[in-house]
């Protein structure tokens, strides 16, 4: 069996939405560009690169603690060879004792 490449599976020209955008327009994108799902992202997204099997992950989250769950998942996809993350977090849910912002 020959394994596929990311590059291969992968959608290159991803239809987005944002958290606000109305219902009736994200039913408007399935129908025009042909689609089934429209990732919803906010105003800073991870931004994912692929470049020869190599993953590059740039963006800002909420919480610490979510990036080894995102690196994780990135990471068994098949077909990717390494992984690199630049991922700021606005809160440290991982730090003891810490409540979060309000």
């Amino acid at each position: 069996m020959q394994h596929r490449t990311v590059f291969e599976v992968m959608t290159h020209d991803v239809i987005t939405a944002a958290p606000t955008t109305p219902f009736k327009e994200i039913a408007r994108l399935f129908a025009d560009h042909d689609v089934s799902a429209v990732p919803v992202v906010d105003a800073d997204p991870i931004r994912v690169s692929v470049d020869d099997r190599v993953v590059r992950l740039v963006g800002r989250i909420d919480e610490r603690a979510d990036i080894p769950v995102i690196v994780r998942l990135c990471r068994s996809v098949d077909g990717v060879i390494a992984l690199h993350e630049s991922i700021a977090f606005a809160y440290d849910n991982l730090a003891l004792d810490v409540e979060p912002p309000r």
